[in-house]
């Protein structure tokens, strides 16, 4: 099936990631399954009926959202901050669980190498 206009789109995928929340100096595992597929997509804010509604062409407005199935679906806000963990690690504020909440989600990355199992420093950097 072909994607429509209001389709998120894919704007980065990356295999073997592993997911954490952590909250209250507690880290629980997102991904108990194993390492799952992160995708960050591009999500359209207006559906394509409220864009005919409007009757003009207005252009289009996105917002960004992770996802990694089946555990984690998350927009992020023009403001979120990504920190870095070294050495393979990244942590996200959850401020949609509450300003006061000191809740992150940490995304842990393969080791970089050419095997099927890691990923390339390009696949980092670009992250």
């Amino acid at each position: 099936m072909a994607p429509t206009h209001g389709d998120p789109r894919v704007l980065y995928s990356i295999n073997n990631i592993r997911a954490y929340h952590i909250q209250d100096g507690e880290e629980t595992d997102l991904t108990p399954s194993g390492p799952q597929t992160l995708s960050l997509l591009m999500v359209p804010t207006m559906s394509p009926a409220q864009q005919q509604e409007i009757g003009s062409a207005p252009e289009e407005d996105f917002y960004l959202h992770l996802h990694l199935p089946p555990e984690l679906d998350m927009a992020l806000p023009a403001t979120t901050q990504i920190y870095h963990q070294p050495p393979n690690s990244y942590l996200i504020p959850r401020w949609d669980l509450g300003p006061d909440a000191g809740a992150f989600i940490r995304f842990q990355f393969p080791g970089i190498g050419s095997s099927a199992n890691k990923v390339s420093q390009e696949d980092v950097d670009t992250f």
